[in-house]
C-alpha cells in the first residue's frame, strides 16, 4: 500500500507539544493519538475490492471522527482545544488523511503502480 500524507496526525502531534496546551488535556491527545493508530490500522485491515469496502471505511472514520469531536475536544474540562477548534484543525485533518484511503480502497482497477497524491 502507498504511503499517504499524514496531516490529521501532525495536528495531532503538533497539539500535544503546543505549550499553551494545558496540562489537563495532555492526557487526553495521547489518547487521541494511541485512537489514531487503531484507527490507521482499522482502515488498512479492510481488503480493498470487496463491495462493502467504503461503507466499512466511513464506519470506523465516523466512529474515530466522534471520539475526537466528543470525547477530546467537547468532553474536555479545559477550554482550549474547543477555542482552538478552528485553529488546530484537529477535527478537520481527518478528512485529510481519510479521502486519499477511501479512493485508494475502493477503486478495484488501481493497481500498486499507480500514484495517488502530490509529488515533486
Amino acid at each position: 500500500m502507498p504511503e499517504f500524507s499524514r496531516p490529521h496526525y501532525t495536528k495531532l502531534t503538533a497539539c500535544l507539544y503546543n505549550r499553551r496546551l494545558p496540562e489537563s488535556d495532555r492526557e487526553r491527545l495521547e489518547e487521541a493519538i494511541r485512537q489514531y493508530y487503531q484507527w490507521i490500522s482499522a482502515m488498512e485491515s479492510i481488503e480493498r475490492g470487496q463491495s462493502d469496502v467504503v461503507e466499512r471505511l466511513v464506519e470506523v472514520t465516523n466512529r474515530y471522527k466522534r471520539f475526537i469531536e466528543l470525547d477530546l475536544i467537547f468532553d474536555s474540562s479545559e477550554n482550549f482545544l474547543y477555542r482552538q477548534k478552528g485553529q488546530l484543525k484537529l477535527d478537520n485533518t481527518i478528512l485529510e488523511e481519510f479521502l486519499p484511503q477511501v479512493i485508494f480502497r475502493s477503486l478495484r482497477e488501481i493497481d500498486d503502480s499507480f500514484e495517488l497524491g502530490p509529488r515533486r
